[in-house]
């Protein structure tokens, strides 16, 4: 028996030699940094712009592989408490960017963000609540997005419609909404044409002047007028105006052939006039190729407004390599990331300098595929990196004011073993691609100011209050909101609810967790100085506000000190 327990024992021990030989640090000779994030393709790019990055500036040599198998929010936590996290925690802004800060997740970066460049002061102002804890840094943007609306100016010349004004009011939208839908759908069985997707009820209840919670985020307001009289507007524009589609069309889009099931397949077919998205929307409209566009501001019931948000990064405090994580939220900051999300569009950069460049506002395509054009072997992949990073020197700074001819930009270099006649001809299929592709990017030309310019201006980060999960209010809210469309409930009802069902939810909360008691006694105290300022028309402390929206809201109406 003793010799199978010894043969087992030894099994053991060559599998575990094994399982460290194969381990990927194991095989490197450099320390191995994890990015646990999605398998976003631009994320080769980014790897390889950061190891550049690293030794141009001197900085530890290190080696940073991406983790998309435990992208996942819930495998993200297991992986953290148990000790075994990414170095890097990717998609860490916002509700979850505090929730792993509250139980321990997160490295405190405030010191290494002022020796290294990347705090607060390098991203757009509306940041700081999604990446800071009472004044503390926890987290830098990948990228950051402000929603707007895509206008397909094509869909409304082909109906004589005007296009809309960058920035209107609800009664604007609803007049040409009506008048675009008209003349659309005009001598057509069913309706197939709507002015936009779907409504905004954040927003839209935002630019009212109120947010689902009040200003120290202590309590639900839904059951407010305003909220009542939203839900009314947004009924007629789908049911009466037809401005808007229901979930009865939304669905016959999906399932009828002919129409396909996407929102922006809808909008480039002229099914949808306007659709709600982010500059990130570029990456497939790109791909339609001739789509003419146009950009405008979410319509307002008094004060202008749009949600943002980010795609952010934090450092795993149980990380073997924090120290070199720091390096890696600095390359966020820095020019060589900020360039890659300019040139392809994935939302805004997180520093906003870098929207005040031509290669932002009259962007040139990105190169394609190279390798389906010419044959590199491995052994040239060098060269061909050296390439693009002298043919983007070019493209981003080019005078965009006389016509640019691709065969006067740099030529994708010759594979050694390519016949020089198979080149001459690859060469020009490349130049006919880059100048389609130009034609393009041409159309999209002076619609990326208004995503940079709402990010600086109007834009406002999701308000969430420390004592609900984002996640469960929206989902409340959403179903009621659901409810009253299906015409389940009154509009005063549904505000009722939406209102008493969300504060239920914040003291089965508090009930649960008592350690969360003191901090919301002490807020739901300063929110009745709040109210009492309010009433006697004093002005009220900005810091007494935690609410983002409240916070600038006051601000703009001059009611804090």
């Amino acid at each position: 028996m003793k010799y199978l327990f010894l043969a087992c024992l030894g099994i053991l021990i060559a599998a575990s030699l094994f399982t460290h030989s194969i381990n990927p640090e194991t095989q490197s000779e450099l320390p191995v940094l994890y990015w646990v994030t999605d398998p976003n393709p631009a994320r080769v790019l980014q790897v390889s712009t950061f190891q550049e990055w690293l030794r141009q500036n001197g900085y530890p040599e290190f080696e940073l592989r991406v983790d998309t198998a435990n992208s996942d929010a819930s495998k993200m936590l297991i992986q953290g408490v148990s000790g075994v996290g990414s170095d890097v925690i990717g998609h860490c802004g916002g509700q979850r960017m505090r929730y792993f800060q509250k139980v321990g997740l997160l490295t405190d970066v405030t010191a290494w963000a002022k020796e290294l460049n990347f705090g607060p002061e390098h991203t757009f102002p509306a940041m700081e609540p999604e990446l800071t804890v009472n004044g503390r840094q926890y987290a830098f943007p990948c990228n950051v997005y402000a929603h707007m609306l895509w206008v397909n100016k094509g869909t409304f010349h082909q109906n004589g419609v005007p296009l809309p004004p960058k920035r209107w009011t609800f009664e604007e939208f609803e007049r040409q909404g009506k008048q675009f839908v008209e003349a659309a759908n005009r001598g057509k069985a069913r309706q197939t044409a709507f002015f936009v997707n779907g409504p905004n009820s954040t927003i839209w209840r935002r630019s009212l002047g109120m947010d689902i919670y009040n200003e120290t985020m202590t309590r639900c307001i839904l059951d407010d007028p305003r909220n009542v009289e939203l839900l009314k507007r947004i009924h007629r524009w789908t049911y009466d105006d037809h401005i808007i589609p229901s979930a009865a069309d939304r669905e016959a889009f999906a399932t009828e052939s002919g129409y396909g099931g996407s929102s922006f397949q809808l909008f480039n077919s002229g099914n949808y006039a306007m659709v709600w998205c982010g500059r990130y929307a570029l990456i497939q409209f790109r791909e339609f190729g001739t789509l003419d566009l146009a950009v405008a501001e979410p319509p307002h019931g008094g004060f202008p407004v749009t949600s943002t948000g980010t795609r952010a990064a934090a450092v795993y405090i149980g990380g073997k390599h924090r120290d070199l994580a720091k390096y890696f939220l600095s390359y966020l900051a820095s020019e060589a990331y900020n360039m890659n999300i300019v040139r392809d569009a994935d939302a805004l950069p997180p520093n906003p300098k870098y929207t005040k460049t031509e290669a932002y506002r009259r962007p040139l395509p990105l190169l394609p595929d190279l390798t389906t054009f010419f044959p590199y072997p491995d052994s040239e992949l060098d060269a061909v990196a050296a390439f693009e990073k002298t043919f983007y020197a070019v493209t981003d700074t080019i005078d965009r004011e006389n016509p640019i001819d691709p065969q006067d930009l740099p030529i994708p270099p010759k594979p050694s073993a390519m016949p020089a006649e198979a080149y001459q001809k690859a060469l020009a299929a490349f130049h006919t691609l880059y100048r389609e592709h130009m034609a393009t990017c041409r159309r999209e030309w002076g619609c990326h100011e208004a995503f940079s310019e709402a990010a600086e201006t109007i834009a406002i980060p999701v308000s969430s209050s420390p004592f609900i999960l984002e996640s469960v209010a929206t989902r409340l809210i959403g179903q009621l909101e659901e409810g009253f469309m299906a015409d389940r409930e009154t509009a005063e009802e549904t505000a009722r609810l939406m209102g008493e069902t969300v504060n239920q939810e914040i003291q089965r909360a508090l009930n649960e967790n008592p350690k969360l008691r003191p901090q919301f006694d002490e807020l739901s105290k300063r929110q009745e100085e709040i109210d009492q300022r309010r009433s006697a028309g004093r002005p009220v402390p900005r810091d007494w506000i935690t609410n983002p929206f409240y916070r600038r809201y006051y601000v703009a109406q001059g009611w804090t000190e």
